[in-house]
């Protein structure tokens, strides 16, 4: 029995200025039986909201009908229409709507209340529901006072409680985690089987593939739609991944190459990827893409191999490796500094480094040119920026640095670098470290600290509450120890001058229990020397990063591109080196890609090939799993789906 009936609804808005007309909808006509459960989906500004709003008696069309049980909802007055929601429609939002001043209780009976039902009643339809859904011991506490999930079941009892012929639900698993959105989808899936008609507005393809049917709305209109038919849930997303590959009829699509999934740490041996307006649409396998994709550039990828950008997190763009001259960076112009920081993006973006996150920079011109990225004008890698590092008095890159002693003067040094622009902060607990055949003067340390507990704390809460993360130039147990207690979230370089002591495990331990990230820059000290010089020499170093790493401290990687024989072009070395001494490639190639996007807060849109995610990778001749090395040859680099190789 046809429950619902749409009528060649058209929906024509005019804009307040200039008085010109904009069609939301156009001719759109469907039916919903008694007891479905569909799903609608659509690009934003496809016309799906406005569809629900008409659905929900919230706005008019400009032509059409819409019949809920035979009554035609368009032509109810405008004084009953309140009355006619409450009573037959039930509705889920993406944010809840719930009344913060309202336990969850009375959230829940505030539609019976309205319409007058008494108490007993009210009490005699909650209790049944509430258990249900999970709720009947939280009822008694407030919106605040539960999680998302837990709101999000109050206000689908809510929606129930009016035995409503039809609930609407508008993006409701939006501003869930994913363990809430699969509890509410059981929910809805429960609901439904008891007979309850679902209407779903949703952009989730995990949520849509829990519907019996999925309407896909394009232009104003149901451009397609499919019926789940006996499909599992895993079926479903997969049939609707490929309706949505179908729909977008554009881009391009890279077929038959190796794709490399970091997150999960596998690889598709015949996968295909494809990206449209700079993003990624939808990766797989191969076979599962649509032969006939008119409007696709379609490119044979056979025998090559696709992963993510790397992502470089420990640069200094504004630094000459090869001529390293401290000194000379006081008295050159800056424009000359200028110059050099453009020349330097563009080769660690050619080389494969899509995303650097730069820790100290002369001047905050990092944050200049970070800006000069995004909106076009210079070529280089994406970027988030420290400004200039927070130093002490005679302490590691002063020369660079802003000089700070005493908390009070960290905390105004933190601010003083939000406000010209930083994206985190970058303090220097220690001073440098002795490197045998270093070619220029280095600082070096006993294995203490030198910034004072009091002054990092300082800087690291003055920091965290201003929404930013903390960097921690450390060397050295005292050092390390003394940073990773007074709450930074990351430690740069790491390395102890005895890791095979017990007080460097217990150190590492408690690094792994406070998820302080890592960042191990081991081509600072290995530079461009053979394998057996640095086995020889760097033992220490080695240990260190295998101590961290048997720990199970999260690492990142970084290369500390700009210090002495430290090329920005040398990512691939570092790959390289973390995969000899421990790793292996795929956690290495983890560690370049994924990894540093989760520490750097970005990897909801950079790290890894995921549906949504901006397009930033790389094409090899060679598989780098086979041989990491594959990394330093053979390499087309796409930033945003363009192609930026030479």
């Amino acid at each position: 029995m046809k429950l619902l009936e749409v009528n060649h609804l058209k929906k024509v808005y005019t804009t307040r200025f200039g008085g010109s007309k904009v069609t939301a909808l156009q001719d759109v006509s469907f039916d919903v039986e008694q007891g479905e459960y569909v799903a609608v989906m659509g690009e934003s500004g496809s016309g799906k909201t406005t569809l629900l709003n008409i659905l929900a008696a919230l706005d008019r069309p400009t032509e059409g009908e819409v019949l809920l049980n035979g009554q035609n909802i368009v032509r109810i007055p405008e004084r009953t229409l309140a009355a006619f929601r409450r009573e037959h429609l039930g509705f889920v939002f993406q944010d809840f709507n719930l009344l913060d001043s309202f336990s969850l209780k009375d959230n829940i009976f505030l539609p019976l209340v309205l319409s007058g039902m008494k108490y007993e009643e009210m009490n005699r339809r909650l209790q049944p529901i509430a258990r249900e859904l999970g709720i009947y011991e939280l009822l008694p506490k407030f919106p605040y006072e539960v999680s998302g999930g837990q709101k999000q079941r109050c206000a689908v009892a809510r929606a129930i409680i009016t035995d409503p012929q039809l609930i609407l639900a508008d993006e409701p698993t939006g501003a869930l985690d994913s363990r809430s959105t699969e509890d509410l989808l059981d929910v809805f899936h429960r609901i439904n089987v008891s007979g309850q008609t679902i209407v779903m507005v949703t952009h989730s393809i995990q949520a849509a593939s829990h519907a019996g049917r999925v309407l896909f709305i394009k232009d104003g209109t149901v451009f397609h739609q499919l019926y789940r038919e006996n499909c599992s849930n895993d079926e479903m997303y997969q049939r609707i991944s490929e309706a949505q590959t179908r729909i977008s009829m554009g881009g391009r699509l890279y077929l038959n190459a190796a794709i490399v999934d970091v997150r999960r740490g596998v690889m598709e041996p015949r996968g295909g990827m494809l990206t449209d307006g700079g993003r990624i649409i939808s990766v797989g396998r191969a076979a599962d893409f649509p032969e006939d994709m008119p409007g696709c550039e379609i490119i044979n990828c056979a025998g090559k191999t696709i992963m993510p950008g790397i992502i470089n997190g420990h640069t200094h763009l504004f630094m000459e490796p090869y001529t390293w001259d401290r000194a000379a960076y006081q008295s050159e112009p800056v424009s000359s500094i200028c110059l050099r920081i453009m020349d330097n993006m563009k080769k660690a973006l050619r080389s494969g480094v899509t995303f650097v996150r730069d820790l100290g920079c002369f001047s905050g011109l990092d944050v200049e040119f970070r800006g000069y990225v995004e909106a076009g004008r210079a070529d280089g890698p994406g970027m988030i920026c420290a400004r200039q590092p927070l130093t002490i008095t005679g302490g590691h890159t002063a020369d660079f640095s802003m000089t700070c002693d005493g908390p009070a003067e960290f905390v105004k040094g933190v601010r003083e670098q939000i406000r010209g622009g930083a994206d985190l902060i970058k303090i220097m607990p220690t001073a440098g470290y002795a490197r045998p055949k270093m070619r220029v003067n280095h600082s070096m340390i006993a294995d203490s600290a030198f910034m004072s507990p009091e002054e990092i704390r300082a800087a690291a809460d003055e920091a965290h509450r201003m929404g930013k993360s903390v960097a921690a130039h450390c060397y050295g147990l005292v050092g390390v120890r003394s940073a990773v207690q007074n709450g930074v979230d990351s430690i740069e370089h790491g390395q102890l001058l005895e890791p095979q002591s017990n007080e460097a495990r217990r150190l590492a331990g408690e690094m792994a229990e406070r998820g302080v990230w890592l960042v191990p820059t081991l081509s600072a000290f290995f530079k461009e020397y053979e394998r057996s010089e640095i086995e020889e020499k760097y033992a220490a170093v080695i240990e260190s990063f295998r101590l961290y790493l048997e720990a199970g401290v999260k690492i990142a990687m970084g290369t500390d591109a700009g210090v002495p024989w430290v090329g920005h072009d040398k990512a691939a070395c570092e790959i390289e080196h973390m995969s000899l001494y421990g790793m292996g490639a795929m956690q290495a190639i983890s560690a370049s890609t994924i990894k540093p996007a989760e520490m750097m807060g970005i990897s909801a849109e950079y790290g890894s090939l995921d549906a949504g995610k901006f397009a930033d990778f790389l094409i090899l001749d060679e598989n780098p799993l086979e041989d990491v090395s594959a990394l330093k040859r053979g390499v087309t680099v796409f930033k945003h789906g363009v192609c930026v190789s030479d």
